[in-house]
């Protein structure tokens, strides 16, 4: 009965631990899963309009993304961490490795380093309907064409786990090859996106450090992301198994069914989420170790999270508006 009260405990602080653990201090983006962003992060998209002309768009059969991608064009959506909403003092920086955020404001966060991808779109608008911008985006220039921002960390080795917030899935940009940066408690599946930039007088350009896939084709331009699923392996603070999606995982127009990311109720557009994973976790712990001994310690976690939440709630409302949440605009469906 003691060994199994210990195993209780060691669970219940390793959820706890990784349900806690901060994202690091400044102000950057992430690529905006299916699941929605961090609470009280910002949201934003962008809209591509590519090559009319035997469009070649494709994405990766594995394709966690919220957003779309078709024959007309790209749709990038993006959640930005804004340093005004979490002013605690916290000094958290991102840990050595190789991946790729957002640049979001006036300068990468520390140790990171900027690049830039310019992306040549459509010329001719009267057929989609052209570019469009909505709400918080990386740093950048969004008119008839796309310049953004991003900033990298080359430092470390892709092998080593480093320690960023499991309580949901997220998304990092893959940096010098396809393979994912292991993040300790977290599956990592390697995804790309590919845009068929416009195909007369191409002027795609970029600099040195990109996110990886950029340079793979001078007149086209690819991203390979990192999806960090943070399932039952998460919970238990382990490393969990990488996953890469090569060349012939490839899926075009007959690869958007009534499944696509893009229809999910999970949207860009409903109110952010702010439910926690932290009684979840415990619970998950509590059918595997016996429900008796666990009860107590789920009591505690539920408490703890729900005096955390209703503190989050009151510091956000001060910040939040209903002008951050943008309806859908209706051209792009």
């Amino acid at each position: 009965m003691l060994h199994l009260i210990y195993i209780l405990l060691y669970l219940y602080i390793t959820l706890i631990q990784a349900s806690t653990l901060n994202w690091p201090a400044g102000s950057y983006g992430l690529p905006r899963p299916i699941n929605g962003c961090p609470p009280y992060w910002k949201e934003g998209l962008r809209y591509q309009d590519t090559e009319d002309n035997y469009s070649n768009n494709k994405h990766s059969i594995s394709y966690h993304l919220s957003g779309s991608v078709n024959d007309h064009g790209v749709r990038q959506e993006f959640c930005i961490k804004d340093d005004s909403i979490f002013e605690n003092g916290d000094d958290v920086k991102w840990p050595d490795g190789q991946y790729c955020i957002y640049k979001y404001g006036g300068n990468c966060p520390k140790g990171l380093i900027e690049g830039w991808v310019f992306w040549d779109d459509e010329n001719q608008d009267d057929l989609d309907g052209g570019n469009m911008v909505a709400g918080f985006v990386p740093e950048g220039v969004y008119e008839l064409d796309t310049l953004m921002y991003f900033c990298c960390n080359n430092k470390g080795n892709k092998s080593v786990p480093i320690d960023l917030p499991v309580a949901k899935s997220f998304y990092l940009l893959a940096f010098n090859s396809e393979e994912c940066q292991q993040v300790r408690g977290a599956t990592a599946t390697s995804e790309f996106v590919k845009w068929d930039d416009e195909d007369h007088g191409n002027t795609n350009s970029h600099s040195v450090i990109v996110p990886y896939g950029v340079k793979l084709d001078p007149f086209d331009t690819q991203l390979h992301y990192c999806y960090y699923d943070t399932g039952i392996c998460g919970r238990l603070g382990t490393v969990c198994q990488n996953v890469s999606i090569d060349e012939t995982g490839l899926e075009g127009k007959s690869a958007l069914t009534d499944e696509s990311p893009s229809t999910n109720q999970d949207s860009i557009f409903t109110p952010l989420n702010k439910k926690g994973n932290k009684a979840r976790a415990v619970a998950i712990g509590c059918g595997v170790a016996g429900i008796i001994v666990c009860s107590a310690v789920a009591g505690l976690a539920i408490r703890q999270y729900l005096s955390k939440k209703e503190e989050d709630d009151r510091k956000v409302d001060k910040y939040l508006s209903e002008e951050e949440i943008f309806p859908l605009p209706d051209h792009l469906w």
